[in-house]
């Protein structure tokens, strides 16, 4: 948590995944990326539902990269990688999650 504080008090949301037909029968996934206000640092919290799948590509907000990974909480099974502004997990199962910190 201490990990995360100031970019959860100091930062703004960005919202990505596949559009919700229903909120009593989730499918796909949703990404939420928290840019933290300087820039610096990034959470991207991702989380799974039904039919989802086999990877996700999480777009970063912002035009900036050089983006890198500092910590990963996730199961061991699941791998990130960052190429870009382009933030990709692979191993992710249905009604999985996973949080991400980015650094610059």
């Amino acid at each position: 948590y201490k990990l995360c504080a100031p970019i959860i008090k100091e930062g703004r949301n960005y919202i990505q995944g596949p559009k919700v037909a229903s909120y009593n029968h989730l499918r796909g996934w949703q990404a939420v990326c928290r840019k933290q206000e300087n820039g610096s640092k990034m959470l991207v919290v991702a989380h799974t539902f039904e039919e989802t799948p086999g990877a996700l590509e999480v777009l970063l907000p912002g035009e900036e990269t050089g983006w890198r990974i500092a910590e990963s909480f996730c199961r061991k099974e699941i791998t990130a990688s960052v190429q870009g502004n382009r933030m990709k997990l692979t191993g992710m199962t249905e009604y999985d999650g996973c949080v991400i910190l980015l650094e610059k």
